[in-house]
């Protein structure tokens, strides 16, 4: 990937003429290519196959705010993908069922003691969110209302008691 390249002999940073950007900002400056990153941190991760490993960034090498929150971002991706595996490999369907919506709920800022999932997707992509049927989500669902985990509102479900539904994901 060349996300640097020349245009009819005028440098440009992926599609933006670098003296455009010198013109707003001022020169000298730093450019980096969000697209770059992204593709080097994929090439670097994809070249270790199966083989555990931890990629590390040196801050101090670079403390860009922009650059530290697209590292960020790919590698909480990769944690949270990491996550599923383990989950799909250990857990059983209903425990992937109570972690997922444990990783969805947020604290209400009103009550600040009620948890909510706000956006609640589809029972078929839900399904697909943890490597199971429509059916059998809906039927875990339906017993997580009858026992009272979670209750359903007009914009996704209310957790009264988190640490229930915690409960029920580690049993």
């Amino acid at each position: 990937m060349k996300s640097f390249s020349f245009q009819n002999k005028e440098l440009h940073a992926e599609s933006v003429l670098v003296t455009d950007l010198m013109e707003e900002y001022g020169s000298p400056l730093y450019i980096y290519s969000k697209n770059q990153i992204e593709f080097n941190w994929k090439k670097l991760e994809n070249s270790f196959g199966a083989q555990s490993h931890l990629i590390c960034y040196a801050v101090k090498a670079n403390s860009n705010l922009a650059v530290l929150n697209i590292l960020a971002k790919l590698s909480s991706r990769l944690r949270l993908s990491d996550e599923k595996i383990t989950d799909v490999s250990l857990f059983g369907t209903e425990q992937r069922v109570c972690l997922e919506l444990v990783r969805m709920t947020k604290l209400d800022t009103k009550t600040k003691n009620i948890y909510q999932i706000k956006q609640m997707p589809t029972q078929a992509n839900f399904a697909n969110i943890i490597g199971s049927s429509r059916e059998t989500v809906s039927r875990i669902l339906a017993k997580l209302r009858d026992d009272q985990i979670i209750i359903k509102t007009e914009s996704g479900f209310i957790v009264p008691d988190k640490k229930q539904l915690e409960k029920r994901a580690f049993l």
